[in-house]
């Protein structure tokens, strides 16, 4: 066989699609990496007992208060919320040393009998999850007159739906915190190599992210708190994660309470909503595809109620928050004639 020269040899290295070869080979080095860190032997690895594994199985005791931290109805006031994962899979786990004799088998299996014990914690701990005088369905058939007798009131009946569905977010969130605490690098979204305590934070605010897809009634607090992390986002003209999840909301954060009503049933925009609401405007060609026609007349309608302050504040010659926003109530100006343009169209696409 001939050496190829010439045109042909130049022509056939061209054809060759280095790109997907660059993927091919990314992909071999990466399944290399793999089987080596498999093929590490465990001396005494640990393997447990069948007994263990039942008892994992199981509901766990006296950790109900740490339930309470995922309710998306109310603020639970306790103290270890940035710890509640680190301490969740303590008291599943214990304080295990022998992580680093499991192999990725043992890893797994742990995991998977952990879950079903946290679901039968999760479901006997479940009127936690709700505010006072409301009730499951199930629970509410099975304790309707206790309450009533005690409580002199009949509580208000929650789908069981809406429990399917937190419990459902609990467990997504409590795998991934599992594949973080025994570094199950296959299966853990995070790359990062720090430990469980340095991603809680982050863990719970994911789960009330996801709980926003299912929930239309979330504590302000956590929608606040979601609504000032996008915020952030917005300044820095990062779009790409805001896109991913805002479509998937039952509550439209980013016009959440921004036209607002006081107690002589006027409606305002707070001072303290300015800020972002220019910000809106000034990214408004990137996320208008983001806002319903609901959400943009209530865009509309905040730029009426702030035009407004701003030129009684003009006339009067008062101090007014909005007068140092000038520059951007300037600039922004323009954004009125596309939001209108954005309603009519999505309007007419009904």
């Amino acid at each position: 066989m001939f050496m190829k020269r010439g045109k042909q040899l130049v022509e056939e290295l061209k054809s060759i699609n280095k790109s997907e070869l660059k993927k091919q080979i990314k992909e071999q080095i990466g399944e290399e990496k793999r089987k080596k860190e498999q093929e590490v032997i465990i001396e005494n690895p640990y393997r447990p007992t069948k007994k263990t594994i039942e008892k994992l199985k199981s509901e766990i005791e006296g950790i109900g208060y740490l339930i309470t931290v995922f309710s998306p109805y109310k603020v639970s006031g306790v103290n270890s919320d940035k710890k509640v994962f680190s301490t969740l899979l303590t008291k599943l786990f214990g304080y295990n040393t022998t992580i680093k004799r499991m192999e990725e088998g043992t890893k797994k299996d742990l995991i998977v009998a952990g879950i079903e014990g946290l679901q039968k914690t999760f479901y006997t701990n479940r009127q936690r999850l709700l505010l006072h005088g409301k009730m499951f369905k199930n629970d509410f058939l099975e304790n309707r007159l206790e309450y009533v007798m005690k409580n002199g009131e009949e509580a208000e009946e929650v789908s069981e739906s809406v429990y399917d569905f937190l419990e459902q977010q609990f467990i997504e969130i409590m795998k991934e915190a599992m594949y973080i605490y025994f570094d199950v690098k296959e299966s853990r979204k995070s790359k990062y190599k720090l430990g469980l305590s340095y991603h809680s934070d982050a863990l719970l605010f994911q789960y009330r992210i996801s709980c926003l897809t299912g929930i239309d009634d979330m504590n302000d607090y956590f929608v606040n708190e979601i609504q000032r992390y996008f915020a952030g986002k917005i300044y820095r003209a990062m779009f790409d994660e805001l896109k991913e999840v805002y479509p998937k909301c039952k509550i439209r954060f980013l016009t959440y309470q921004l036209v607002r009503e006081n107690e002589k049933n006027e409606l305002y925009v707070h001072e303290y909503d300015y800020e972002g609401f220019f910000k809106i405007c000034e990214h408004f060609e990137q996320l208008k595809e983001l806002f319903d026609a609901e959400e943009l007349e209530t865009l509309l309608n905040a730029w009426l109620l702030i035009l407004d302050v701003y030129q009684k504040a003009i006339d009067l010659k008062v101090e007014s928050k909005i007068l140092k926003h000038s520059e951007s109530l300037a600039a922004s100006l323009e954004t009125i004639e596309e939001i209108m343009d954005e309603l009519e169209s999505k309007k007419e696409n009904k």
